[in-house]
Order: structure tokens, then sequence, then C-alpha cells
């Protein structure tokens, strides 16, 4: 977890057409969304960390939309955080 937020991130944030990087965290409901930003900075767009919450992915076609619901719909029982 700790190379997606340090390593990891740096060298997806070598790719110019990358828009959005998504960490989901699989223990517990934690999504957590960086976007870049038109001056080439990154900033974090979003947390979520309720089921009933959706994550939105702004393109220029248009948003994607991610219920929580469905990102963890797979996993087994994993614990909302306050």
């Amino acid at each position: 977890a700790s190379d997606d937020r340090t390593d990891k991130f740096l060298d997806y944030q070598q790719i110019a057409t990358l828009q959005h990087y998504v960490l989901i965290d699989q223990n517990r409901v934690f999504v957590q969304h960086f976007m870049k930003q038109e001056n080439g900075l990154w900033a974090i767009a979003g947390a979520h960390n309720d089921m009933s919450q959706i994550l939105r992915l702004p393109f220029p076609e248009g948003v994607v939309e991610i219920p929580m619901s469905a990102i963890y719909a797979n996993v087994p029982p994993v614990s909302e955080t306050e």
C-alpha cells in the first residue's frame, strides 16, 4: 500500500495521458481518488468510505460513476470506516 502511494504513484505520474489515479483498500471500505489538474499537479479529488457513495471520474466525454457497492461487490465483507 505504501508503494502505491509513493514510488508507483510517481511512476504513473510520468504517463502524460493519465488523468486519474484510484487507490482501493482491500481490507476496509476506502477508495481514494487523485486527479491531474490543468497545471499538471495532482490533487486528491475524493475519498470514499461508505458503501452508499459513488466514485465519479470526470472525463472530457462525460463522467463515469462507479458505486462503492460495485467496487466491493466481489470482496468478502469489509468494514466501513468513519
